[in-house]
């Protein structure tokens, strides 16, 4: 049964990446990753993320924008440049009527949906959000033969600072300004400028614009302007679904263009730009993003492709896995993000708001998760760092390395300890020197003792890994549950399935040589990327995944989910994938490079331009019969120990290297004998014949 599962998602997940936006997609889309899988069913339900490494986008998949997150109660969507706020949203509507998507794609760096228009109009849209820059822009393409139309753009703003949060001292109740908002001619102009009534609160001035290349033909200005929404505030309690939070303090606009599109399809780019250093630095960023917006689009596909053509691997044995390590490698790189100029102080856990004790000029890190938790994590970049270099992606985790070390050393005064949490403007929640440890070390237990335990049913369901173990009374309604031992009896439990502990799971059975074991954890994060039946926005790794106590993101209003979005769960696909299963493990630093495959029995798996420091790496493993083979191109200035795992219980017939008989070492570990010989870098086949 989990066999012909798991065929059938992996046929699912084929199928569904040669679905792109027709008249749209590059013509890199061909590769399947970019071309990424779509949805079609209840898109009002579902979050959706688009990143630049300055700015990013949160919003439903039907072309709304709810209103979404918890730190600021309904807030955490919308537009964000870091460390501000810009935008709730922005609605499109045709000839009266709102535009909603009936469906939605993910692409690789870009989204794309189509959208219902009156009289059985279609009109697609992408988003994109240019690297570097502080704008996103949104491209309508309208198909030949739609005449001339009358285009209504709303926006509506609202710009405040990702910190205080709602339930801090202070929180934005106190420090969220009212917006203003007015027409320069061409575009919708907002600001926020002042000093928040706060202690040491600094003055501001903050600015967003919302503008076409196109000239309106009107426009309009009121808070009340925000599409097909009507403002409802997130209250205590919520309604099921509302529009602002009850801190917000935003305005609106509207803009109003006739567009024709005769004989050949048009389309129309709009931009959404923001900056905390005032207007003209939000107009600049304006003017470049709709400079040519078709080129921004080509140079994001562009560079997301070299980011899949590092680490790609060939798993016949377990299609899932390898779509999965292509996603992973994506969401790696849509979590990269920058600030400037961050005034670092200490909050004492959202309690305390002290003048800032340095100024950090630059910070880029991989953002932990979307939309509640897109900043500076150490811990989240602990993990996202062993899956970044098994990507290749290098430069992020150093950058995440050198911003943790930049606010630490003012934060904690150089002592060598390491702040935890610390938003783009500079607040660090926690972890500097009066805090007590993290626990960060609990939740690797699992990595050292215990495997076998935890893969009982009391501890891993069909999700993976429980955050907590089942205890006697596990199920909600009461219902006596599975007990682990007498030790968990006393314990409550919480049958969530986080994505980091799936990770941790599927690593330490790689360590153990346990692959068969290993699959159960890889295959449950890979499924909540892929499987129809789990994801909520299509190819993104979440936070939690669908699970007994948490039920399913789909099942939660927009004000209390988990990230849509979470960079730590790749840990568990990449870096077993990579390392474990192709056994590339570099000591550069050393001069030396070990290439020891797991080979699965009867199959073949391989890597290719896998990044080893500044050179690249090819890595094939096959196992026939009583043949393993290895074969690489190593283009590594190192000193290369290229060797197999041999199976339990197998004796040594014969062993080459390039054809000759070569010395080899046969070395007991953790996950069984390995078989090494050493040489050079360059092309080499290591063929191990074993006795019948």
């Amino acid at each position: 049964m989990e066999r012909h599962v798991r065929r059938s998602l992996a046929a699912a997940v084929v199928a569904g990446t040669v679905i792109g936006l027709a008249g749209y997609a590059p013509a890199a889309s061909a590769d399947a990753t970019r071309a990424g899988p779509a949805e079609t069913t209840r898109l009002g339900d579902r979050r959706f993320v688009v990143t630049g490494s300055r700015m990013y986008e949160v919003g439903a998949a039907d072309a709304t924008y709810p209103a979404t997150g918890w730190h600021i109660r309904g807030e955490m969507g919308g537009f964000w440049t870091p460390p501000i706020k810009v935008l709730d949203g922005i609605w499109f509507g045709v000839n009266g009527t709102w535009l909603k998507a009936r469906r939605f794609t993910t692409g690789a760096g870009y989204t794309t949906m189509s959208l219902a228009g009156p009289g059985g109009l279609t009109v697609q849209r992408v988003d994109v959000v240019p690297d570097g820059g502080r704008a996103a822009l949104i491209g309508l393409r309208f198909p030949a033969g739609a005449g001339t139309v009358r285009l209504t753009v709303d926006a509506h703003s609202e710009l405040l600072s990702a910190y205080p949060w709602g339930f801090t001292t202070p929180g934005q109740a106190a420090a969220n300004l009212p917006d203003t908002g007015s027409f320069d001619g061409r575009n919708l102009v907002f600001r926020d400028r002042g000093t928040p009534p706060v202690a040491n609160a600094r003055p501001h001035d903050w600015a967003a614009l919302v503008g076409s290349s196109l000239t309106p033909a009107g426009h309009a200005l009121g808070p009340g302007l925000r599409g097909p929404q009507a403002g409802v505030i997130c209250g205590d309690p919520a309604p099921a679904v509302c529009d602002d939070g009850p801190d917000g303090r935003g305005t609106g606009g509207r803009l109003a263009y006739d567009v024709t599109a005769g004989g050949s399809a048009r389309t129309v780019w709009f931009a959404v730009a923001g900056s905390d250093q005032g207007l003209a630095p939000a107009r600049a960023e304006l003017a470049r993003a709709l400079r040519d917006p078709d080129g921004a689009l080509a140079a994001k596909t562009a560079a997301r492709a070299a980011v899949a053509r590092h680490s790609r691997v060939d798993l016949p044995g377990d299609r899932l896995l390898q779509q999965s390590v292509e996603w992973s490698k994506q969401n790696l790189a849509d979590s990269v993000q920058e600030s400037r100029d961050l005034h670092v102080f200490a909050s004492n856990q959202g309690t305390a708001h002290p003048p800032p004790a340095g100024v950090v000029g630059r910070a880029r890190w991989i953002g932990a998760g979307w939309p509640d938790y897109p900043w500076i994590f150490a811990t989240d970049g602990e993990y996202t760092a062993f899956a970044a270099v098994a990507a290749g992606q290098f430069a992020a985790v150093e950058d995440h390395l050198r911003t943790l070390r930049d606010l630490s050393e003012i934060a904690n005064d150089r002592s060598g300890k390491v702040v935890h949490e610390v938003t783009p403007d500079g607040q660090v929640y926690y972890g500097v020197n009066a805090d007590a440890g993290n626990t960060d070390e609990t939740v690797k237990f699992p990595s050292a003792v215990a495997l076998t335990q935890r893969e009982r049913d009391c501890f891993t369901g069909d999700s993976g890994l429980f955050h907590t173990g089942t205890g006697p009374t596990s199920d909600p309604a009461g219902n006596p549950g599975p007990s682990c031992d007498s030790v968990l009896s006393a314990v409550p439990s919480e049958r969530s399935v986080f994505s980091l502990g799936n990770a941790i799971m599927a690593v330490a059975e790689g360590n153990y040589g346990r692959m068969a074991q290993q699959q159960r954890y890889t295959t449950a994060n890979a499924r909540s990327q892929l499987d129809p039946g789990m994801w909520e926005m299509p190819g993104a790794m979440p936070e939690i995944l669908p699970s007994p106590d948490f039920g399913s993101n789909l099942s939660k209003d927009f004000l209390s989910r988990s990230s849509v979005l979470q960079a730590w769960g790749a840990y568990g696909v990449l870096w077993p994938v990579v390392h474990q299963q192709l056994g590339v493990a570099p000591d550069l630093g050393n001069g030396r490079l070990s290439v020891v495959p797991l080979i699965p029995a009867g199959r073949r798996i391989a890597g290719s331009d896998i990044r080893v420091g500044s050179g690249h790496l090819d890595v094939r493993a096959a196992s026939r019969g009583k043949v393993l083979s290895v074969s690489v191109d190593a283009a590594v200035p190192a000193r290369l120990t290229l060797g197999t795992v041999l199976p339990d219980g197998a004796t040594v017939a014969t062993v080459t290297l390039d054809g000759r008989p070569v010395p080899v070492r046969r070395v007991p570990t953790a996950r069984g004998d390995e078989l090494t010989t050493s040489t050079g870098p360059g092309r080499h086949t290591l063929v191990v014949t074993l006795k019948p």
